[in-house]
């Protein structure tokens, strides 16, 4: 219960800075997974999250671009679940914005830690992974 709470102290920026994995998911999406592998795998859910506007199409301040992010720990290592949550959207924009500012890796550092819900089985073995490694330690 402890730790839950620091958890849920930290902040946003905080949280991004320590994820492990970005998936995009909206809630239905995120909700989906949770429902199929929260008994398959270790999932604990950290019920605080944001969001923030990261840019604007074309720089017009009319057009924001906002993105909801919310947690989860999968294998004891952080995920991040983002989507766009405004009217106005660009996917490479946020792509962007999160390899520049949370430029996180996998696979030897090979490959961006970004996958969406079909692919969701790379974050969990990522994570599996992770978590192997911090126990053999």
């Amino acid at each position: 219960m402890k730790e839950s709470l620091q958890e849920s102290r930290k902040s946003p920026e905080e949280k991004l800075k320590s994820t492990a994995f970005f998936i995009e998911a909206n809630s239905f999406e995120k909700h989906a997974l949770w429902e199929t592998h929260h008994k398959k795998i270790p999932w604990r859910e950290d019920n605080s999250g944001f969001s923030q506007i990261i840019g604007y199409i074309g720089g017009k301040k009319h057009q924001p671009v906002n993105v909801s992010f919310s947690f989860a720990r999968i294998h004891g290592q952080r995920v991040c679940f983002y989507y766009c949550c405004s009217r106005f959207s660009d996917s490479v924009m946020i792509e962007e914005f999160l390899e520049k500012h949370y430029p996180v890796k996998y696979d030897d550092g090979t490959r961006r830690a970004m996958t969406d819900a079909d692919n969701f089985h790379l974050a969990v073995h990522w994570c599996e992974e992770l978590d192997n490694k911090v126990l053999s330690a």
